[in-house]
């Protein structure tokens, strides 16, 4: 029984989902620097874990008492979440204890990663507090809701960068922002479709902002990595998934749309990396990548372009070598040298 109330305190519907969010950051890092450390990786997982099931914990305190009188969401919690307070198995003062003490656990353990991955872990829980937090309302508001939103999953995302090294050089932040925006997108399309006739115009206006920074981050992201390839197959397939799931969608119900919509948001993001990693290890499709980034690369204006962008100084070059501590007169004597 003891054990049983464990599993469900931790919440292991959503482990699958934060395992491939960490991951992904932990891929990353393995693609650039060509190492990693799976001590670091596995202590930086658990710890996540551990952390990250205050806030499923926290989310189901509050919103309890409305749940419970709403039939759909308790059904949904109870089947779907396997909320263990739904599930009858605890009380709120239980969870509300385990759930604080896992906390502490993941943050102690966060230590033995670094400094600025327990960090992350604070910041990634504080967000999540106001996320939930029924007195600041912030599902309300769209100007807080969505910055707040992208901040977390771009945490997530780069959690496992982070277990492998506690600093900025090559950190791939326009990629980031490309994979936590295709998430917040889904998101907020999802939440205008359930609540379409309430505040329509601004949630169209949050939809069309959110587009365009995630077009800006898409494009610098061809631009500022090695990665050209990966992101243009995944660009093909990605529209070939949106225009048939558009003509599917007509007959699903909402929930599945909502499944379908996270579903292609995680295929999308499992193709870029896949890519790279086969990129990386096939000489052939490392060839061909490298001769697509030279010929865009090669006009002028371009490259003028991705200087102003590295003025940074740590975005990374060749996805197949290792610079550290890259600066801008490294980035004009590489582009020179073409």
């Amino acid at each position: 029984m003891i054990l049983k109330k464990i599993f469900y305190f931790l919440y292991p519907i959503n482990i699958l989902k934060n395992f491939l969010q960490y991951t992904i950051g932990a891929i990353l890092f393995f693609i650039f620097y060509n190492q990693i450390s799976f001590v670091k990786f596995f202590f930086g997982l658990l710890s996540f874990i551990l952390s990250y099931s205050f806030v499923y914990g926290l989310n189901d305190i509050i919103d309890y008492d409305n749940d419970k009188k709403d039939k759909k969401i308790r059904m949904k919690k109870r089947y779907g979440f396997k909320s263990p307070l739904m599930l009858n198995i605890t009380s709120k003062e239980e969870l509300f204890c385990f759930s604080s003490f896992v906390l502490i656990l993941g943050i102690l353990l966060s230590f033995f990663v670094n400094f600025i991955y327990s960090l992350l872990i604070f910041v990634l829980i504080f967000l999540n507090i106001i996320h939930s937090n029924p007195f600041i309302n912030v599902k309300k508001f769209q100007l807080i809701l969505i910055p707040n939103l992208f901040l977390i999953e771009f945490i997530k995302f780069s959690m496992g960068w982070f277990t492998q090294s506690s600093q900025f050089n090559l950190f791939p932040s326009w990629l980031i922002t490309v994979f936590s925006g295709i998430y917040v997108f889904v998101y907020v399309a999802i939440r205008s479709h359930s609540n379409f006739n309430k505040n329509s115009f601004n949630k169209k206006i949050s939809i069309m902002i959110l587009a365009i920074f995630l077009s800006i981050a898409y494009l610098f992201s061809y631009f500022l990595y090695d990665i050209i390839l990966p992101l243009f197959i995944t660009t093909i397939i990605l529209l070939i998934l949106i225009i048939s799931c558009v003509n599917l969608s007509k007959k699903f119900e909402f929930k599945k749309k909502i499944l379908v919509g996270f579903l292609m948001t995680y295929v999308s993001i499992f193709i870029v990396v896949v890519s790279m990693l086969l990129i990386k290890f096939n000489p052939f499709l490392w060839r061909v990548n490298q001769e697509i980034s030279e010929n865009i690369t090669h006009n002028p204006q371009i490259k003028q372009f991705i200087l102003l962008l590295n003025q940074s100084n740590y975005e990374l070059i060749p996805l197949n070598n290792t610079f550290v501590n890259i600066t801008l007169d490294d980035i004009c004597k590489y582009y020179v040298s073409k």
